[in-house]
């Protein structure tokens, strides 16, 4: 009988398992050093090369001739390996994606595939570092990709789902841009709120670009007047842009803050924070810091570089979370108030009955506040059952008055996501 020595099998078994990731780089690491552009973005990656001769002899000569080629080859695939998988926003965003990349990977790492989205990279690398004795070599270059394009390509793969299918489904998020300047009743604050307002204009004009539905708050008076009307509910939160947003009735809302910084040579950068709220929940969906390059002057320019920074991670964020409530049904806020039901037994029934309808409406449901005399839900409600607000409480009163015997429930307020009512004793 022959025998296969164990040293033999292991050494196969390297082989096979190594050539099922042949395509994907050996470093893996790289970073974006700038995303200010709308489409591309630009990062540093390192490349690594280990000969695979058998003499050291031999290596170090392959190393000198075809080392630098090889490891700035496998940098340019470590660079894609990131946008693909790393960072705070990779474009396989769950297992699925990733199970479904996993059929055209050993394809899209090749040189003459992931070239089609590189528009700038420089054959001469950064840095370079022998290893091993000069048997191998690290390299470090900058490029940019065309992260759109790229995302563009995984979508026709049927990797990714079209945003376009997504925001058909759920539609496209109404946003509204707050600065603090809006949020301020000072007059000695011209300057800082021409830079906030020209802040919030250049997301604006981003956002519309880019296809999304834009609110506009021009009229700082008009503003404070919604926000002092706004119905407040025990428990909610006194925040002004939470409130604001509400009074409005957009299904996001992005604060602005603009900060100035001194730099060396007399020269001044400046700092972008971005925060992006879902309006309905309050739920942070993303918040996202951008900077800008020391100038002397050309302070709007500044502004801009440094937003576009941000704003590009803010979409990501937002697009994950739409992609997110698709899966898992649209989320809405659902806030009741128990008018004049002084009996504490009629009132604990009342609470049964509302949870028992909300469970029938959502495929889930989260209690968020419950006193009293007001009790809110977030609830989860599947998006081809549901397409609205409005379809969710006529649904959560049929079912509702189905179990009720003498109290009623009755709409306040349905502003998008968020829907307030109240459940009162039948005269």
């Amino acid at each position: 009988m022959l025998k296969i020595k164990p040293l033999l099998i292991l050494t196969v078994l390297i082989f096979y398992l190594q050539g099922i990731d042949a395509s994907l780089p050996i470093s893996k690491q790289a970073r974006i050093t700038d995303a200010s552009s709308v489409s591309e973005v630009e990062l540093q990656a390192s490349g690594l090369f280990y000969s695979d001769k058998k003499m050291a002899w031999r290596k170090r000569r392959d190393v000198k001739k075809n080392g630098v080629a090889y490891a700035i080859n496998d940098a340019k695939k470590a660079a894609f390996y990131y946008l693909l998988y790393s960072g705070t926003d990779p474009l396989l965003s769950n297992e699925e994606e990733k199970e479904k990349f996993a059929g055209i990977k050993e394809i899209f790492f090749r040189d003459e595939t992931i070239s089609r989205w590189i528009s700038d990279s420089e054959d001469i690398p950064d840095k370079k570092v022998l290893l091993k004795r000069g048997t191998g070599v690290k390299v470090s270059i900058t490029l940019k990709i065309n992260r759109e394009e790229l995302r563009k390509y995984l979508e026709l793969e049927s990797i990714l789902e079209k945003r376009q299918t997504i925001f058909e489904k759920i539609g496209y998020p109404q946003i509204m841009v707050i600065s603090r300047s809006d949020m301020t009743t000072s007059t000695n604050q011209i300057t800082e709120g021409k830079k906030q307002n020209h802040a919030a204009s250049v997301i604006e004009s981003s956002l519309s670009a880019k296809g999304y539905d834009v609110i506009v708050p021009t009229q700082k008076q008009f503003l404070q007047q919604l926000n002092q009307k706004q119905f407040t509910v025990s428990g909610h939160s006194q925040d002004m842009s939470y409130e604001l947003a509400q009074s409005i009735g957009c299904d996001i809302y992005i604060q602005v803050e603009i900060a100035e910084s001194q730099s060396d040579y007399n020269t001044k950068k400046i700092a972008a924070t971005l925060k992006a709220y879902e309006s309905s929940t309050a739920r942070l969906l993303g918040a996202e810091t951008g900077y800008s390059k020391a100038r002397i002057g050309e302070e709007h320019v500044s502004i801009e570089e440094a937003l576009l920074e941000a704003i590009n991670n803010i979409l990501n964020r937002i697009n994950t979370y739409w992609k997110a409530d698709l899966e898992k049904g649209l989320r809405y806020k659902v806030v009741v108030k128990l008018e004049d039901i002084q009996d504490k037994k009629e009132r604990e029934l009342v609470k049964d009955q509302l949870v028992d309808s909300i469970e029938e409406l959502s495929v889930y449901y989260k209690e968020n506040i419950v006193t009293d005399k007001t009790v809110s839900y977030i609830i989860w409600c599947n998006v081809d059952q549901y397409k609205s607000g409005r379809n969710v409480w006529r649904k959560l009163r049929e079912a509702y008055q189905e179990k009720a015997i003498n109290t009623e429930i009755s709409l306040l307020n349905q502003n998008r996501k968020l829907i307030i009512s109240s459940i009162s004793n039948v005269d």
